[in-house]
């Protein structure tokens, strides 16, 4: 999601707030909302920059390829991260999936397919091409990495420092699963361990 009248760029992966983030964001981006259905009620949308041609999960990378270097310059840019073992059992009982038929109940096969497939929150907010060593730290691009576990204090950092207010933020996207730790046996947790340890490391996380 980008505005040039207010000089931001947010990287919204998913399962990370990201819905209630773009949301609140919305009045003041140039981004076009568009509902694309309901789930139990709740709007289910994408949003649209007509003028770079990016949409919901862009990437940091895209929206580098798309925007002139001298405006990207002076985008203030943020996402937001969460817990892996949190944010996967999130993301693999989302309510797209549910509502799609893709999720009927837990299936550990399917569970560890979406683990190896899920990108890395590196790939969402790198401008090099996937593939090509970056050095530096995780956040190393970003003005702000919001984390998801206080993200309404991280967010107010965010909006004071883009000078608009304090827009509140709405609850998004919510699943309906157990507590995480419930669907993880020994390989499953090693696999998260390995494939997610900068986020893990980043962020302090533990299982």
């Amino acid at each position: 999601m980008i505005s040039i009248a207010h000089a931001f760029l947010f990287i919204h992966r998913g399962k990370s707030g990201g819905n209630s983030v773009s949301e609140a964001l919305l009045p003041y981006a140039e981004d076009r909302k568009t509902v694309t259905g309901s789930q139990d009620g709740t709007e289910r949308f994408d949003v649209v920059s007509e003028r770079f041609g990016t949409r919901k999960h862009a990437r940091l990378a895209e929206y580098r390829r798309a925007i002139p270097p001298e405006l990207f310059g002076r985008l203030y840019t943020f996402s937001t991260i969460r817990n892996p073992f949190e944010r996967l059992v999130s993301a693999y009982f989302s309510p797209h999936r549910v509502a799609d038929g893709k999720v009927t109940g837990f299936e550990r096969a399917a569970f560890m397919d979406l683990i190896a497939r899920q990108a890395t929150l590196r790939d969402f907010i790198r401008t090099t091409p996937p593939g090509e060593t970056q050095d530096g730290a995780l956040d190393a691009e970003l003005d702000r990495l919001m984390r998801f576990e206080c993200l309404a204090e991280d967010f107010a950092a965010v909006t004071r420092a883009i000078g608009i207010g304090t827009p509140a933020l709405p609850h998004r996207n919510r699943g309906d699963h157990g507590p995480y730790r419930r669907y993880y046996d020994a390989e499953l947790r090693r696999l998260v361990e390995t494939r997610f340890r900068e986020e893990l490391e980043w962020g302090g996380y533990a299982f």
